[in-house]
């Protein structure tokens, strides 16, 4: 007799029948929507980036972009938003102007991306924070176009970030590029813009 199969769900296990087919895929999208549930309605419930969120967490096909400004978020609702952008299928734009203060947060959540073609990020980021977002540049194929306000002591981390990636248009907005040796010690095969 063979083992029952099954998705672990956080703290549970659900039993499928044998026939039961799931991809990957699909599992994670029963566990955004059954598991959160309540965590989701926690945090945004009433709160700024609700209807956007849903969308995102719900994978839906019409919501390809957002940008996150002036509304803040709590540390907890802009972890579970980077979550659920980096499990969607169609996200494509993310811009995030403004005093975001909870975007340490966010690129907690937003450690990788399936769809993301275009981030810009234009409050300046600390050297903490470029930290923050590396492991996104590493876990992004389809990241085309990346904008940064940053120092120029935080481009050697991100050009190294996104050696040998797809990268075609890098842009540091209101940025000090100072030393620009950091891009010649990288190869970048793709890209075709740099300011």
């Amino acid at each position: 007799m063979s083992e029952p199969r099954g998705i672990v769900l956080r703290r549970c296990l659900a039993p499928l029948p044998s026939d039961f087919n799931m991809t990957e895929h699909d599992a994670e999208e029963f566990l955004l929507t059954f598991d959160d549930e309540e965590e989701f309605r926690m945090e945004f419930e009433g709160k700024p980036y609700r209807k956007e969120a849903g969308e995102i967490r719900m994978n839906d096909p019409a919501r390809t972009s957002l940008h996150v400004g002036a509304r803040q978020l709590s540390d907890d609702a802009a972890r579970l938003l980077g979550g659920y952008i980096a499990t969607n299928d169609h996200m494509k734009r993310f811009h995030i102007s403004g005093r975001l203060v909870a975007i340490d947060s966010l690129f907690d959540g937003l450690r990788s991306s399936r769809s993301l073609n275009i981030l810009a990020v234009e409050p300046r980021l600390s050297e903490q924070l470029v930290q923050s977002i590396l492991p996104l540049l590493t876990n992004a194929p389809k990241l085309k176009e990346l904008r940064l306000n940053l120092g120029s002591s935080s481009l050697r981390p991100i050009v190294r970030a996104l050696n040998w990636r797809g990268i075609e248009k890098l842009v540091l907005m209101n940025g000090d590029i100072g030393d620009v040796s950091a891009i010649g010690s990288c190869n970048l095969p793709s890209l075709k813009h740099f300011r």
